[in-house]
């Protein structure tokens, strides 16, 4: 006979299931020996206790019952202790739950049937333990058939409930099983069967999909809705509400059988919970039952009729008024389900549309309330028409009101006796171009033109004028649609002045779920390649930008600032935007080509770069939790695919094609930022990716050699700047008022001529006069460039400035703070890594112009605060001396032209020499007077063979030719 001395309780179980196998009962005590040797003291006891029992003379028979009788009190005993009970479970497995399960259910011995009711409570006591109860297979029919018949239900209950919540259900269901725990829902003899299988539902469905499958299936979606409409009948269990509501919104979330499911019956019933759990100021349930109203709302696409108009929107009204945060952010989401336009009336839209904004703009609403009121919004403003479309109008009108409040425009910014200290310094930092009055006036504008959109007129009486009046109301209507879309890219501009400069608003502002508000707006018109839209109305020839041009620069530009935060690349990519910020980026137009590109660069970096910061809102409540887990695991398959790639290449030999790979992944420098107010000359060029994905400081292959930085003047622009000569402002519409890149030779002719180099363009606040717009004091200016400069990488190689008549000063001031002893290291960098300067007609000693100009205030003109920079003075003969012995200590490279021409301010003053030839040659470096040619046209060479150019050309190669020899890289 075997000797059973080594036997454990897995052992003696398997004996007990098969007691005439002999095979089984050999390899039972081998693997419980196993067993035991691995769980230590407690299992080594419990062999010996066991052993004892079946030491004595007896037949078999007789010594595996008191061994059985044995291990039932050993159970008993043992499970009151943490690890003693884990040793069993790790003994006994299945065979051991199924065992005490069936123990517990036979009536026939009561005592023993309390010991082992008793031990499974105990086993259920423990997460450990609890885990390998709940998912062993069979158990869950069988525990419900005891809640439903034991004598201490409500003791069994709370430890199923409390167990369920904290084991994941990996356990593999059978159809027959589901079935079971349904009907166990289904019956109404126990309400606390209910509730646990209720909860086991849930756990199946959070579980897997295929079990959402299963349960819909075997008609779990009718089982729930009977369990609720009895509950409520027969007086609400808040518990089995909760494990109703909890169950439906995983199913309506994650079961691919909707249909099957019967969602649509279940939506009365959870609105019956949450006014029910509301009136008790339930407010947690009250929210949960909300969310599964929509989360079923979503799937089934729009509501029953009836439903939506007599309820539901009542009660959502009602609860509006309940201060929960909890229950507030999941009325929001409710709104934001019904907004298709078959559930919700124009009233109720433009009623939720104030409430919302409202709540969303409160000082006391939190990040994750303020996204939910966004999505809501975006909801309400997808109405088709013009409805919708207001609806968007006055959400952006709100938030430029908003911003408004806590600002500081650049004329309040004041140096005390020409001194620029830290604190002054920090206010130039968060200054805004914008007067907060200006804001909000162009949020006024910007409603009462949306007003007008779509303004109802009465008919005239006399018939033979109606077809007249038909056709002058539509030519009123396009008039109106075109006004407002033109006030509404001023709206854009100001509130892209208002957060451009603070990292803070533009969190903020991604927080208000901004992306789907650009998409209302920028997605109704088509984006062509040509980006070409039609000319407007002769009336609009004075309002400025054209539209959709402008909208969709502006759109595209307030992208590319938030997504220069790395937590935000995820939340851009779940969306449409990607395709067409690709296609935007290969416009032709200047600004919107760059803005595209900025942001498309923004989402490589934060790829390559992740932030350790990752934006937490849940912003999508519908999305599957398959789709979830598929997303979440992408990164992970795309590595080990990589890791496998490199395996098969080195086993083909490829060991350059594995090490050029490897190579391309390491990263070098800090993350690519390129801040608001720097462009792109060429958007598409190869080498930006290269820096975006490798880092600013990366010297691998396709990294530029240099960067040659483009600083505009007073009234210039990025581009604007930049164009050839004879290329004027023309009507908006036209393709030259848009600033195509055909016209502008920066982004047509260098790309060619010097490859290597990265062509960048700073952007800023350079009005004449501040009737024009607000500009700050040329300190701060220059602190806003050297800060947006050091962020795109700009001094990680060598830098070329070239630059256009107070662009000069701007950088001469700039190279003058970094290069001063209290310069932090990477400003010094940027100095230091200055291999050559370009000016064109830059005022080196002061322009008289300047002087006038800063003397008329005293006669009510209002000069920009920088002008007075631009007057001749020991300051600039200061700056530029200590430019030079720089230029002397380091043989710095300067190349300066001269205006040979006046220029033409405007029709009521004669033409004027802005800057002269003893101003614009600053005393050392090469000088080129351009004759016959002004101030404005000095850096516009008309064609490749001009002077302007081909002088440029030849330092730009020189400078590239000794990048080139310093870092050891063939031409």
């Amino acid at each position: 006979m075997i000797s059973l001395s080594a036997a454990s309780a897995t052992g003696l179980l398997y004996v007990y299931a098969a007691p005439d196998t002999k095979e089984t009962l050999q390899g039972a005590v081998v693997q419980a020996a196993r067993r035991a040797s691995q769980i230590g003291e407690a299992g080594t006891a419990l062999v010996r206790s066991l052993s004892a029992a079946l030491s004595g003379p007896s037949q078999e028979e007789s010594r595996q019952k008191r061994a059985l009788n044995t291990l039932a009190a050993a159970v008993t005993d043992w499970s009151e202790d943490k690890s003693k009970r884990e040793a069993l479970v790790q003994l006994g497995r299945s065979v051991l739950i199924k065992w005490l399960l069936s123990r517990a259910l036979d009536d026939s011995n009561k005592l023993e049937q309390a010991e082992a009711e008793h031990a499974l409570l105990n086993l259920l006591a423990d997460a450990t333990t609890a885990s390998a109860v709940l998912n062993c297979e069979g158990t869950l029919p069988k525990l419900l058939e005891l809640l439903a018949c034991t004598s201490d239900a409500e003791k069994l209950n709370s430890s199923l409930l409390s167990a369920s919540a904290q084991v994941t259900l990996t356990q593999v269901p059978s159809l027959d099983e589901i079935k079971e725990v349904i009907d166990k829902a289904r019956s109404e003899s126990s309400v606390l069967t209910q509730q646990v299988a209720v909860r086991i539902m849930g756990n199946w469905a959070e579980a897997s999909v295929i079990n959402c499958g299963k349960i819909a299936t075997m008609q779990g979606g009718q089982a729930l809705n009977q369990v609720a409409a009895a509950a409520a009948s027969a007086g609400h269990n808040r518990q089995l509400e909760y494990e109703l509501v909890r169950t439906m919104a995983l199913l309506a979330r994650d079961c691919p059988l909707t249909q099957s499911l019967g969602i649509d019956t279940w939506l009365r019933q959870l609105l019956y919970i949450a006014a029910d759990a509301a009136a008790m100021k339930h407010w947690k349930l009250a929210s949960q039952a909300l969310d599964g109203f929509s989360l079923c709302l979503w799937q089934l696409g729009e509501a029953d009729g009836a439903l939506a108009g007599s309820n539901v929107f009542a009660l959502l009204h009602r609860l509006s008024l309940e201060p929960d945060h909890l229950l507030r952010r999941s009325i929001i989401t409710a709104v934001g389900a019904l907004s298709h336009p078959d559930n919700m009336n124009d009233d109720e839209r433009q009623l939720w549309t104030e409430q919302i904004l409202q709540w969303m703009l409160s000082t006391d609403t939190g990040p994750e309330i303020r996204f939910a009121c966004g999505q809501a919004l975006a909801g309400l403003a997808a109405a088709p028409g013009l409805e919708g479309l207001q609806i968007a109008h006055k959400w952006l009108a709100d938030l430029l009101v908003f911003f408004s409040k806590d600002v500081t425009a650049y004329s309040a910014v004041r140096l005390k006796d020409e001194v620029l200290n830290e604190e002054t310094h920090q206010s130039f930092q968060n200054a805004v171009a914008v007067m907060p009055l200006f804001a909000r006036s162009v949020a006024a504008e910007l409603r009462e033109a949306s007003d007008q959109v779509g303004a109802y007129q009465e008919p005239p009486l006399d018939p033979e004028h109606l077809v007249t009046s038909v056709v002058s109301q539509a030519e009123a209507q396009l008039r109106s649609k075109q006004i407002a879309d033109s006030v509404l890219v001023k709206a854009m501009k100001t509130l892209c002045a208002l957060v451009s400069h603070d990292d803070a608003k533009q969190e903020w502002l991604q927080s208000t779920a901004i992306l789907a508000l650009l998409q209302r707006l920028t997605m109704q018109d088509p984006l062509t390649p040509e980006a070409a839209p039609m000319a407007p109305h002769p009336i609009l020839a004075s309002l400025g930008e054209s539209t959709p041009l402008g909208i969709w620069r502006q759109s595209a530009r307030i992208i590319a600032m938030i997504s220069a935060d790395a937590s935000s690349q995820s939340m851009i990519r779940h969306t449409a935007w990607i395709p067409w910020l690709q296609a935007a980026a290969s416009i032709e137009d200047c600004k919107l080509s760059s803005h595209a590109g900025r942001a498309l660069l923004h989402l490589d970096s934060a790829r390559c770069f992740p932030s350790k910061n990752t934006y937490q809102f849940e912003h999508n409540l519908y999305e599957p939790k398959m789709l979830q887990r598929i997303k979440s695991t992408v990164a992970e398959l795309q590595s080990e695919v990589e890791e496998a790639v490199d395996q098969i290449q080195s086993a083909l030999g490829n060991n350059e094609a594995v090490m050029e790979r490897q190579a391309s992944h390491q990263q070098a420098g800090p993350r690519l930022v390129m801040r608001d107010g720097v462009h792109l000359f060429d958007p598409t060029a190869p080498h930006h990716k290269v820096l975006a994905q490798r880092g600013v400081a990366t010297m691998a292959a396709g990294a530029p050699l240099v960067d040659v930085v483009f600083v505009h003047g007073i009234r210039g622009g990025a581009f604007a700047t930049w164009r050839r000569e004879g290329v004027q402002n023309l009507q908006p519409g036209h393709k030259a008022g848009n600033l195509d890149h055909l016209y502008c030779w920066p982004s047509t002719w260098l790309p060619q001529d010097v490859p290597q180099a990265r062509l960048l363009s700073m952007e800023y606040a350079a009005p004449a006069s501040g009737w024009e717009a607000e500009s700050m004091p040329l300190h701060g200016t220059v602190g806003q460039l050297l800060n947006r400069l050091i962020a795109a990488g700009v001094g990680q190689r060598p830098v070329i400035f070239v630059t256009h008549s107070m662009g000069g000063i701007l950088v001469k001031e700039m190279l003058n703070k970094a290069l001063s002893e209290t310069a932090p290291a990477h400003h010094r960098q940027l100095a230091a890594a200055t291999s050559g300067l370009v000016f064109y007609a830059c005022p080196h000693l002061g322009s008289n112009l300047a002087n006038i100009g800063w003397n008329l205030r005293y006669v009510g003109a209002s000069p920009a605060a920088s002008v007075v920079h631009l007057k001749p003075g020991k300051h600039l003969e200061d700056v530029n001396n200590r430019l030079k012995e720089v230029c002397s200590q380091r043989g710095l490279p300067v190349l300066s032209f001269g205006e040979g021409i006046p220029t033409t301010i405007n029709n009521m003053l004669p033409k004027l020499t802005v800057v002269p030839e003893t101003s614009s040659y600053p005393g050392y470096g090469d000088f080129v007077l351009l004759k016959g040619v002004d101030h404005i046209n000095v850096c516009k060479p008309p064609q490749r063979s001009d002077v302007a150019y081909v002088k440029l050309m030849e330092f730009l190669r020189t400078r590239v030719q000794e990048a080139q020899n310093q870092s050891n890289v063939e031409p």
